[in-house]
């Protein structure tokens, strides 16, 4: 998708492309406390984020006053990749499941960021670490902006069971893939036209 031009909201692109540098470092930042956490060498992951994929998605949500019971205004998934870095929205609306089956709202300090964890990771990890059921209940009477920034390994980095994640009782659950051929293999089965749009000359897109 192109940029918007400049003169229709000056700005935005210089301070989207800094936001996602800066937090594409606080992810590679954290990389040795997962790999600790996961009785690796705490450089494990370092290389497999040197051409890390980032992408940044902006949402809004507009109040729905009516909300009906169940309605949701981005239904239950959980993320991809790696990690997901989200700053709490100024209007309620994610809801986190627990592992008991519970939805709940996160209860979270001041200034804090939430991180999920993302289903590649949870893969690598062999089920170890799970990745993050969440979902998004319309705010009633203001609009609300989310900002989630997805930072992942390279196309190219391999998912291949850890080996402090297995032993003979608990065999790899997952097949070795990298990361672009579990990402293209989970597009493909989510996203009817995945893969089938093709832009035109003058960017817009066509199937």
């Amino acid at each position: 998708m192109p940029w918007l031009p400049e003169e229709v909201l000056p700005g935005f692109r210089a301070v989207a492309e800094e936001y996602m540098v800066t937090i594409t470092e606080l992810g590679k930042s954290l990389l040795p406390v997962w790999a600790r956490a996961l009785e690796l060498d705490a450089d494990f992951f370092v290389d497999k984020f040197a051409w890390s994929y980032t992408y940044f998605r902006m949402a809004k949500y507009p109040p729905k006053p009516d909300l009906d019971d169940g309605e949701l205004g981005l239904n239950a998934h959980i993320d991809t990749g790696f990690m997901t870095f989200l700053p709490p929205a100024e209007e309620a609306g994610l809801q986190i499941l627990d592992a008991d089956g519970t939805w709940f709202w996160p209860d979270l300090p001041a200034d804090a960021l939430i991180v999920n964890m993302g289903q590649f990771l949870e893969r690598w990890t062999n089920n170890r670490f799970r990745a993050t059921p969440h979902r998004v209940v319309p705010p009633l009477e203001h609009d609300r902006y989310s900002l989630a920034c997805f930072v992942n390994p390279g196309f190219e980095a391999v998912g291949e069971c850890l080996p402090t994640c297995t032993d003979a009782d608990n065999p790899p659950k997952h097949p070795t893939q990298s990361y672009w051929e579990f990402f293209n293999w989970y597009m493909t089965n989510t996203f009817t036209h995945y893969g089938k749009v093709k832009p035109t000359d003058n960017n817009e897109a066509t199937v």
